[in-house]
C-alpha cells in the first residue's frame, strides 16, 4: 500500500534535526464510516510519480 504523506525537515541552531511526517486523510467510504471519522489517502502505483513531481500546470487535474 502507498500512502500520500508529506514530510518535513525541521532545523534549529544548537538543536538536533526534527524530521515529521504525516499521513494525508480524507473523510472515509461508507464501509469505514462506521468505525472511523477520517481515511488515509492510498495512492495508485501508476500515481506515484504524479504525486512525488507534480506538473505544475495540471494542479488541478490531479
Amino acid at each position: 500500500m502507498l500512502v500520500a504523506c508529506l514530510w518535513s525537515r525541521w532545523q534549529s541552531k544548537d538543536e538536533p534535526d526534527l524530521l515529521s511526517i504525516a499521513a494525508i486523510t480524507d473523510e472515509p467510504p461508507t464501509e469505514i464510516a462506521a468505525g472511523h471519522d477520517r481515511c488515509i489517502i492510498s495512492i495508485q502505483p501508476s500515481q506515484v510519480d504524479a504525486w512525488l513531481d507534480p506538473d505544475a500546470g495540471e494542479l488541478a487535474a490531479q
